[in-house]
């Protein structure tokens, strides 16, 4: 298990944490980025952002099909993933509803 990934095993033990996956050479990562940091900057939520290639065990183990990837993970598992980055809004949405 990478650093990476044991970190977010552990950050999640007690709390659900989002998660921001990305592939650093991914042009619309670059673009959902920007939402990422408006959502932030909107809200009380602390986003993690991991580059995919950091989580080699658990991109597989957790299924993450394509970048950019939000995510919730709890207990070590990925309890919702949304790949669709459309919109400040749809991304804000997501994370209300899942954290709460």
């Amino acid at each position: 298990m990478t650093a990476a990934e044991k970190e977010l095993v552990e950050a999640s033990r007690f709390q659900a944490v989002p998660v921001f996956i990305y592939a650093a050479m991914c042009g619309t990562c670059r673009m959902a980025q920007r939402y990422v940091d408006l959502v932030e900057e909107a809200s009380s939520y602390s986003i993690r952002r991991v580059d995919i290639t950091e989580l080699p065990g658990k991109a597989a183990g957790w299924q993450v099909e394509s970048v950019p990837c939000l995510a919730v993970i709890s207990n070590g598992e990925i309890t919702a993933k949304k790949y669709a980055m459309n919109s400040v809004t749809s991304m804000f949405s997501f994370l209300k509803e899942e954290l709460t």
